[in-house]
């Protein structure tokens, strides 16, 4: 993918760089703060509440940034938003200055690289899978991913603007455009905070559902050939001579097999009549002129069907540590910032906080020059300033 187009490198990091910065937002008063290094690693790894968040908003920002990047011309395998208007239209859009973000081709883009592709998988001449199922782990990863994209796909809104004689709006042009990625950040971390267990179907476990098992009146249907009311002790006579043993010391010979007595014969159906006959189908051609007066519906669109139940939530699969010590997944919260009457209780575990005042610098006393220009003056002043111990 990097190799035919070179372009993609630099959207893919600076997609990594952006949900990297707004994780550490939206964590900045949690027990986690989306803590890098080796603990990320570790943390993918694993099926917490954490993991979720992490899948979620690397495949939302990967999705805003790709529409972005499309937009701009930032990548020469995309261009403009293209699926509500014609070509035409879209180069007028580009000449009157607006350009839709292309959100069709960066969810594509996220979901082969998070979610992977979604063809049905062929089954051989013996008839296993060609391909292996993926494991439940990275199933819940996919659902997951897929749930960060939604977010960014509802978040989605219309860019408008007015052409006419002297600012008139007598006609106006509207293209999709992607709000700051801020809002889909919150929305992701409400994800986050909502997230169940995970609780799958029996396709995904693996399991294969137990066959009920054969009643007595089966098996001797299907070991006769015939299909008699006997029971099994009742069908050993329908065997034939050959398949029945003889044992000569004992006294036991062959028995020939009684011809079975046929059943009462079905009674053949009665046709009905020819004024009594159903009357028959109408041809295409009929039917179509018979409902041109009425309003055809609408197909829905397919829903992609998840495992995992709803889409649009994040589902965990372990329990998360409490993140409260210095361990394998996180720093912990010790020197953390909280604040005062809202999370320094849960923030710092019970263990109390330290008061620290810090000479913060900051603008004050601005006002407008040159009539473009802002012009500010820098202030400082003493803030107390709360760390976990």
């Amino acid at each position: 993918m990097c190799t035919r187009s070179p372009e993609v490198a630099g959207v893919m990091l600076e997609a990594a760089w952006v949900s990297v910065v707004h994780c550490q937002r939206v964590m900045k008063y949690e027990r986690w703060n989306c803590s890098l290094g080796h603990s990320r690693i570790m943390m993918v790894k694993k099926g917490y509440r954490e993991t979720a968040l992490l899948q979620g908003l690397s495949a939302a920002a990967l999705t805003h940034v790709v529409a972005r990047a499309c937009a701009s011309g930032r990548l020469t395998r995309c261009s403009c938003d293209e699926s509500t208007v014609t070509r035409t239209e879209n180069m007028r859009v580009w000449r009157w200055g607006g350009c839709g973000d292309n959100l069709a081709y960066g969810t594509r883009f996220a979901r082969r690289l998070f979610v992977g592709w979604t063809k049905k998988k062929k089954k051989t001449k013996n008839g296993k899978s060609s391909r292996r199922s993926r494991d439940f782990k990275s199933q819940i990863d996919a659902h997951n991913a897929y749930a960060g994209i939604k977010v960014v796909q509802e978040a989605t809104n219309s860019a408008c603007k007015c052409h006419g004689v002297s600012g008139s709006c007598a006609m106006k042009t509207c293209w999709p455009q992607l709000p700051s990625f801020t809002h889909s950040s919150r929305a992701v971390k409400t994800l986050y905070d909502n997230a169940v267990l995970a609780d799958a179907i029996n396709e995904v476990t693996g399991k294969r559902k137990r066959k009920r098992p054969r009643s007595r009146r089966e098996v001797v249907r299907s070991f006769t050939g015939h299909d008699f009311p006997f029971e099994i002790g009742e069908a050993r006579p329908l065997l034939t001579p050959a398949l029945q043993l003889t044992n000569r010391g004992v006294g036991l010979a062959p028995v020939a097999a009684p011809v079975p007595t046929p059943g009462p014969r079905r009674q053949k159906r009665e046709e009905p009549k020819r004024s009594e006959a159903k009357p028959r189908r109408e041809s295409a051609g009929r039917r179509r002129h018979r409902d041109d007066a009425k309003p055809r519906k609408m197909r829905k669109p397919k829903r992609t069907k998840s495992a995992f139940g709803d889409p649009r939530k994040f589902v965990y699969l372990d329990d998360s540590p409490n993140f409260c010590r210095r361990t394998k997944y996180g720093p912990g919260t010790q020197g953390r910032e909280c604040q005062l009457g809202r999370n320094c209780e849960s923030l710092c575990c019970g263990r109390g906080y330290d008061t620290i005042n810090r000479l913060v610098e900051e603008q004050c006393r601005c006002k407008v020059v040159l009539r473009y220009r802002v012009q500010c003056h820098t202030c400082s002043k003493m803030t107390e300033v709360y760390t976990c111990k």
